[in-house]
């Protein structure tokens, strides 16, 4: 048993090694000013530099954006024009290039995610309350659109996340719920017992190995589900409080350490249970002016949180027992309105 845990160990140390390897960016959509803005991750430290010729013109009220898990292209969803926006990502600059993408049409969409093997795009639909299908090509990063699912009666679908096994979709919706699907190929089939129970307002909803939990921006908690078979999802113990009016949450790639953006303040959590609640709390640290949106990156190594307010964006370095060491900040210059941000590995662009 020794063995097998020193050998999985290494392995993941080594994982994290090789993703280090590559460059990271870091992009944000501007809502207002209708473009995106990019920093490449200093691999030491976690500070941000701008990218230049960034910001770039997108779709009109850009909502958020996510990178393929080859690093290849940028995905940015559109409310306003009710498309998604794709890019070209260069190595190692991580400058932009539009794409065009004859099939990159949405119905009112909310939020975006990608499954871990990069085969599929999903987008949630505020109305009429869907979830749209993509599947990428995986030459050109290209989108194909596959027929929409319905999320619920009167749903309000906000923001989905994949699991890390990409074999369940799970969605938050701004009614009280969230909605899961077993993915098959390109088709969305319900969980047993979807859609589940959560806090008032869910607006943000992360996803690890066992567990799903969601933000819920009115009631100011997070709901906390494990994942049972065939994905239905348990309530697990009480709502834990996060503070203030929490729009955002992440999970590093451990499972073991939750950041909430409330705000007001970034804050840190771990999956250590504190009586009834699954979470325990472990600080809170200032982010600047309404730190709305949070993610950590694809090596657990960063937490970055962008500010709506202020328009910046601070970057934290993760250490042991979930403290943060903060990184500096880098302002939006030219961006407006700041939205869902993504950060992630630039790979060689020649392959998806």
């Amino acid at each position: 048993m020794r063995f097998l845990i020193a050998s999985v160990l290494r392995a993941a140390l080594l994982f994290a090694l090789v993703l280090r390897s590559f460059a990271q960016a870091v992009y944000v959509p501007g809502y207002t000013t209708s473009n995106v803005a990019g920093y490449i991750v200093d691999p030491s430290t976690g500070a941000l530099s701008g990218i230049s010729g960034m910001p770039l013109k997108t779709g009109t009220s850009p909502v958020q954006a996510a990178i393929h898990p080859s690093g290849k292209v940028l995905y940015v969803v559109d409310a306003g024009s009710k498309d998604i926006t794709l890019f070209e990502i260069s190595a190692p600059s991580g400058a932009l290039s539009v794409v065009p993408c004859a099939n990159c049409d949405a119905t009112s969409p909310s939020g975006i995610a990608i499954d871990s093997a990069g085969r599929l795009l999903f987008v949630t639909n505020l109305e009429p309350g869907t979830v749209t299908p993509y599947l990428i090509d995986a030459s050109s990063g290209a989108l194909r659109k596959l027929p929409p699912v319905t999320t619920g009666v009167n749903s309000k679908p906000v923001q989905a996340v994949v699991d890390p096994t990409a074999t369940y979709l799970y969605v938050a919706d701004a009614n009280g719920y969230v909605a899961g699907f077993a993915i098959n190929g390109g088709s969305l089939a319900p969980v047993p017992g979807s859609p589940f129970v959560a806090g008032a307002g869910p607006s943000g909803i992360a996803v690890s190995q066992t567990a799903v939990y969601v933000s819920n921006q009115f009631s100011g908690d997070i709901s906390a589900y494990r994942i049972a078979s065939g994905g239905t999802l348990i309530p697990d113990g009480l709502p834990t409080p996060a503070g203030g009016s929490p729009a955002s949450i992440a999970v590093d790639p451990t499972g073991t350490d939750i950041y909430v953006a409330n705000q007001s303040q970034l804050v840190a959590l771990n999956t250590t249970r504190n009586g009834l609640y699954p979470l325990t709390y472990l600080r809170a640290y200032n982010a600047g002016t309404v730190p709305s949106f949070v993610a950590v990156d694809p090596s657990g190594t960063y937490v970055y949180v962008v500010n709506t307010i202020s328009n910046d964006v601070y970057g934290f370095l993760l250490s042991a027992g979930g403290t943060l060491i903060p990184a500096g900040s880098a302002s939006t210059t030219g961006v407006l309105g700041s939205r869902m941000l993504t950060v992630g590995h630039i790979r060689d662009p020649t392959a998806i």
